[in-house]
């Protein structure tokens, strides 16, 4: 049985969640857009910067729902594979879970535990998009107004505002982030699982081409499945990382040493922007 190209699915559940976010912002900017021009036109001189409160998001609710149908296609596949990983354990059902419910692409029927982990992230991130979102029209707006009488130019700006952020590195940078999030807690959710760890013997850190530091330094690192750092250390460690652990199967180890999952240098610690994942799957951005 093939391997599964954890890299690859990482970058191309990104690539989606970007596309998918992307599509979806654009509409509620726009939509955004439009509020403020309408009111703007019929509010007088006195009163033009209150054109940008309390806008409508309209268009939130398919966002939110396109976007968690999306992060559970990603959870589930991120399963199935992780699965193949452990062949002896890949009829193992995790806690909870309902034989048969794994239904490709449906929220309810993922495992428990990645379902609340799933529907955590997915309010966090979109949530936080759509407030950078107004916000970043707003600013504008209350620069365009001052500057300005005429109308077109407003809209222009705006539109031009919304573009920036639909199109920017923030939202590439969440969705990277949110695939490599969900498709490492899936695993790490199967890998945790008392009749799977049966048949692991230890977990390797992996990524082909690591780019931040703390990567580069854990890269190829072969560590016990017990270790106490293995969810601190568990990727992802940063924006748009690529990393994940894999298991190495019992009497797959083949001679190679166990050693720490702990950075070489403490100073590599200060390139970690996520840390602290528990077995919860819970985490913190390092300010």
């Amino acid at each position: 049985m093939a391997k599964p190209n954890v890299r690859r699915q990482i970058q191309q559940s990104a690539l989606a969640l970007k596309q998918l976010m992307q599509r979806h912002l654009e509409e509620i900017g726009q939509s955004m857009v439009d509020q403020i021009m309408a009111r703007l036109s019929r509010l007088p001189e006195s009163k033009r910067l209150d054109a940008v409160k309390d806008l409508e998001w309209k268009g939130q609710q398919a966002y939110k729902e396109a976007m968690l149908a999306a992060l559970a296609v990603i959870a589930a596949d991120a399963l199935k594979d992780a699965r193949k990983s452990v062949p002896k354990a890949k009829n193992v059902k995790l806690t909870e879970e309902l034989e048969g419910r794994l239904l490709l692409g449906q929220f309810e029927d993922l495992p428990p535990g990645i379902r609340t982990k799933v529907f955590r992230q997915y309010q966090l991130l979109a949530q936080t998009q759509l407030q950078d979102l107004e916000r970043g029209i707003a600013w504008q707006f209350n620069h365009s107004v001052d500057s300005t009488d005429s109308l077109a130019l407003i809209r222009a700006d705006l539109e031009d505002a919304a573009y920036d952020y639909t199109a920017g590195p923030r939202i590439a940078s969440g969705a990277a982030s949110m695939a490599s999030q969900i498709v490492n807690e899936t695993r790490n959710d199967f890998f945790s699982d008392p009749e799977v760890a049966e048949e692991i013997e230890a977990f390797r850190f992996v990524n082909g081409d690591p780019v931040s530091p703390i990567c580069q330094d854990l890269a190829g690192t072969v560590f016990a499945k017990d270790d106490p750092d293995r969810f601190r250390y568990t990727p992802p460690l940063h924006f748009n990382c690529k990393s994940y652990i894999e298991p190495i199967l019992s009497g797959e180890l083949r001679g190679r040493e166990i050693v720490k999952l702990k950075p070489s240098k403490p100073e590599l610690e200060d390139s970690i922007q996520f840390a602290e994942q528990t077995c919860c799957g819970s985490f913190h951005v390092h300010n």
